[in-house]
C-alpha cells in the first residue's frame, strides 16, 4: 500500500450510521411523556445508532405501560415513514399462545427485522418443554419428538401447561430485553440482579426449570401440586423491570395469568377437602406487609409512595403451614 504524500490531509472515517431520525424523535418523546414518566420514572431513550435496536427498545418499553397508553404509541409508530408504505415481506418469530394471538414486537420488513407474536401454532422453548416432562407419561421408554408438547400443555386448566408457556415467554424476552432483572429470593442473594449478565440468566433459568420439574411430578389437584405451583409463580413474578411494569401492562397481565392459574388450582384443591388458602397481597404496602416475610424490596421510582409495585410471591397457608408473601413497593 502506498505511503501518503507529505502534507496530504488524512481522509476521516465515515461517521457511523444514525438511527432513523423519525423513530429517534418518537422514542425521545415517549421517554419525556408525563404518563410514561409517572408509570416508569425517567425513561431516556438509548443512545444507539442502530434503527433495529431502537425499534426493539421502543416496543419492549410499551409492554411495560398500561395497554390503552401503549396502543396509542403503537399506532403512532405505524405511521412512521420507515414503516408506512412498507412493501411487505414480514418475518415472524411465533411463540405458543395460551388464548388468542397477540403481537408483542412488530416486524420492520424494510430492514429485515423479525417480529414476535403469540399464536396457537407457535413454539415453546425446548428447555421449558423438557422441564415439564412428566415421568409417568414417559414410562414406555420411547422419546417424544421435542417439537411436540406434552398433552397437558394444551389443557388451559392445567397449572403445568400455563407455567411452561409463561416460562417460555419470560426467558425468550430476557434474551431480547436488557432491562430485565430478577429477584428470586434463593437465587438473587444481592436482592435484584440484572438478567443481561449470563451468570444470573443461567442461574435463574436453572432454578425455574427445577421448579417446573417439581410441579410436573405432583398429583393433580393436590396440596403438593399447589405448593409447587406457588413456587413456579414466584419465579415467574420475580422477573421485573426497575421500576416494575405498570398495572394494566402486558407484563402485569402475564403475572395475573400466572397467579390466576394458582388461585384456580387452590379452589380445586380446597374442593378436594385440603386445608389450603392463597391470597393476592393488598395494593397498599401498609396492608401487604402484614402478609410478607419482611424481605420486601423498596424502590424510589414508579407509582406512588407506599404503593405495592409488584407482587413477587403470593401469601399461602397449606395444611397448617404459612408461606409468607413478598412484594416490591415504592418506599
Amino acid at each position: 500500500m502506498g505511503t501518503p504524500m507529505p502534507g496530504a490531509a488524512a481522509v476521516p472515517p465515515p461517521p457511523p450510521p444514525a438511527a432513523d431520525p423519525h423513530l429517534a424523535a418518537l422514542a425521545a418523546e415517549l421517554g419525556r411523556n408525563p404518563d410514561s414518566v409517572a408509570h416508569l420514572g425517567p425513561l431516556p431513550a438509548p443512545d444507539v445508532s442502530d434503527t433495529a435496536a431502537l425499534w426493539h427498545w421502543f416496543h419492549l418499553t410499551l409492554l411495560r405501560l398500561p395497554s390503552p397508553h401503549a396502543a396509542q404509541w403503537r399506532a403512532r409508530a405505524r405511521q412512521l415513514p420507515i414503516v408506512a408504505g412498507d412493501p411487505g415481506g414480514e418475518l415472524w418469530d411465533e411463540w405458543r399462545a395460551l388464548d388468542g394471538g397477540q403481537v408483542l414486537l412488530p416486524p420492520l420488513p424494510r430492514l429485515g427485522v423479525s417480529g414476535v407474536r403469540l399464536s396457537r401454532a407457535g413454539s415453546v422453548a425446548p428447555w421449558a418443554m423438557a422441564a415439564g416432562e412428566q415421568p409417568s407419561r414417559e414410562g414406555s421408554g420411547r422419546h417424544r419428538d421435542p417439537r411436540t408438547p406434552p398433552p397437558t400443555l394444551g389443557d388451559p386448566h392445567s397449572p403445568l401447561g400455563v407455567c411452561v408457556v409463561l416460562a417460555s415467554w419470560v426467558t425468550e424476552l430476557v434474551a431480547l430485553d436488557s432491562q430485565l432483572h430478577h429477584c428470586l429470593e434463593n437465587v438473587a442473594h444481592r436482592g435484584v440482579v440484572p438478567l443481561r449478565e449470563t451468570e444470573h440468566r443461567e442461574a435463574y433459568r436453572h432454578e425455574l426449570a427445577q421448579r417446573i420439574g417439581r410441579l410436573a411430578r405432583q398429583t393433580p389437584d393436590s396440596a403438593a401440586e399447589l405448593r409447587a405451583a406457588l413456587a413456579v409463580d414466584e419465579a415467574l413474578c420475580s422477573v421485573l423491570h426497575l421500576p416494575p411494569a405498570a398495572p394494566g401492562s402486558w407484563w402485569a397481565q402475564l403475572a395475573e395469568t400466572s397467579q390466576r392459574a394458582v388461585l384456580e388450582l387452590r379452589r380445586r384443591v380446597r374442593d378436594n377437602g385440603a386445608d389450603v388458602a392463597v391470597e393476592v397481597l393488598a395494593p397498599s404496602y401498609r396492608e401487604a406487609r402484614r402478609r410478607t416475610g419482611g424481605n420486601d424490596i423498596p424502590l424510589d421510582a414508579g407509582g406512588r409512595k407506599g404503593q405495592v409495585l409488584a407482587g413477587l410471591r403470593l401469601w399461602a397457608r397449606i395444611e397448617g403451614r404459612e408461606l409468607p408473601g413478598r412484594v416490591v413497593y415504592r418506599g
